[in-house]
């Protein structure tokens, strides 16, 4: 703080700001030297295994399984699943499923990737039963591996990083941010690390966001209303609207199906609309992804299967009230903040946003959403497992 003297008084707070900085920007100064990638060396130990398993044969694994096989040319063997149901059929094409006892007659000579998000307790079994190479692999690390192996990328994300330290409004928020930056250069295949910052409350973490019986919802990326049946739930059925927006025509009919079973008065209170958010209207295409559309997202390749409308929040919105955004639209959040700017600036209302589609949304949103609203405190919360569900609130 400038004293009027020409001479600043450094408070407890810079100071600590200063420490995360120092710290982060000697990790991220030490990549440069061109150590081999920690992703990579996993991936070899794991070629070199007489079998590769990939265990848990649910929508998680779908995903993992393409990545594994497109990016990274890695053979896979067979999966493996507790579910009994699943036993001796083909997954993804020609992965046959097996008992958790018929995969430990090949314990000494399997690598192991656990792809689920109740990784926990399989990586547990899998140490029980004395299984050499365990590797419990995330998407997202997968996914963004060509970005975040190119070292061109570390001056800017340098940059971008110790900037966003400095705007975070608590202690809480840059130890997450560090843990997340280290885990993209040495990922912790044990999923511990992670384990360590995730907490349960997602969209409505103690002592940022705090719901009143005053609130109008909107939910952008609502799926089959699951977000909007807990904000029911936390409310207790006293709010004053929702707003629900979903792109993926599968998604609303089951969204429409959710809330058409509740009662009259809370019904009476939602409006759904068959679109996605964007920074103009239009139509466009999507995908509809791996897992029951869960994952649908926004993709304007030519050629798209599928097309929907999507429209500016500040223009479906201008004449509504809006106290909490929360919006999860698989990388398309800066184009829906982009049409939303209007209305951001104008209500200011709270906001969780998720940050964890594409690298650079880590700090680009957040610092985004600062030079938009001066006024707003950012914090960053991560509430899963694996290497996903990592939210930026912004409040008043």
């Amino acid at each position: 703080m400038h004293d009027g003297e020409g001479h600043y008084d450094i408070t407890e707070r810079d100071l600590f700001v200063r420490d995360y900085q120092k710290e982060m920007a000697s990790y991220l100064d030490g990549l440069k030297a061109g150590r081999e990638d920690r992703l990579d060396r996993a991936i070899e130990r794991i070629r070199e295994s007489r079998y590769v398993c990939v265990f848990g044969a649910g929508m998680t694994s779908h995903r993992i399984v393409f990545l594994l096989r497109s990016l990274f040319a890695l053979r896979i063997d067979f999966m493996c699943d507790n579910d009994a149901a699943k036993w001796g059929k083909c997954f993804y094409g020609d992965l046959v499923c097996l008992s958790p006892a018929e995969l430990r007659k090949h314990r000494a000579e399997v690598a192991v990737i656990v792809a689920s998000i109740f990784w926990e307790p399989i990586y547990a079994q899998l140490c029980e039963m004395d299984f050499d190479q365990i590797y419990v692999f995330g998407e997202y690390r997968l996914a963004n591996r060509d970005f975040l192996h190119d070292r061109d990328n570390l001056p800017a994300i340098r940059k971008n990083v110790l900037h966003l330290m400095e705007i975070l409004e608590d202690d809480h928020s840059r130890g997450i941010l560090n843990v997340l930056i280290r885990n993209w250069f040495d990922p912790d295949f044990s999923g511990a690390v992670l384990k360590a910052i995730c907490t349960g409350d997602s969209h409505y973490p103690m002592g940022i966001i705090d719901l009143t019986d005053q609130e109008s919802f909107v939910d952008a990326g609502a799926y089959n209303g699951d977000t909007l049946l807990e904000f029911i739930d936390r409310t207790r059925g006293s709010f004053e609207e929702i707003h629900a927006f979903e792109l993926d025509q599968g998604n609303f009919k089951a969204l429409e199906s959710t809330v058409n079973r509740l009662d009259g008065q809370t019904r009476d209170k939602i409006h759904l609309y068959p679109c996605g958010v964007w920074n103009e209207e239009k139509m466009i295409g999507y995908e509809a992804g791996y897992r029951k559309g869960e994952d649908s997202r926004i993709s304007e390749a030519a050629g798209a299967v599928n097309v929907a409308k999507v429209v500016r929040l500040s223009d479906m919105l201008k004449d509504r009230k809006v106290t909490y955004l929360n919006m999860d639209i698989e990388g398309s959040e800066m184009e829906a903040l982009s049409g939303a700017e209007e209305l951001l600036v104008r209500q200011k209302p709270r906001l969780a946003i998720s940050i964890y589609h594409k690298p650079r949304h880590l700090w680009e949103i957040p610092l985004y959403l600062k030079r938009l609203v001066p006024e707003y405190k950012i914090y960053i919360r991560h509430h899963a497992v694996l290497d996903c569900e990592t939210i930026c609130y912004a409040t008043i």
